[in-house]
């Protein structure tokens, strides 16, 4: 009897071929899905920029951006102003 001819090479043949079959669809699925997932993020992208959510929220924030100064990789504020600092208090130990 011949290697081939064995019934272990046909149950062999049988989950080579399965996992054959299963690398072949996900295969079908990614060169859908993953040009699909670029094209909805850069999408996603492009609309933020667009219809900027943040617009009404920046003129409610507490911080005045006209005192921020970017120096090298860090941002200092010129004249920092803390609210509800008491000069006079001591401070406790």
């Amino acid at each position: 009897m011949n290697y081939i001819d064995s019934p272990a090479f046909d149950t062999g043949l049988e989950a080579r071929f399965a996992v054959a079959a299963r690398h072949s669809r996900m295969v079908r699925v990614l060169r859908v899905a993953v040009p699909t997932a670029v094209l909805l993020a850069m999408a996603g992208l492009v609309s933020i920029s667009v219809f900027n959510p943040f617009r009404m929220l920046l003129p409610k924030l507490p911080v005045d951006i006209g005192n921020l100064v970017v120096s090298g990789t860090k941002i200092t504020m010129e004249s920092p102003h803390l609210s509800g600092v008491l000069e006079h208090r001591p401070a406790a130990l």
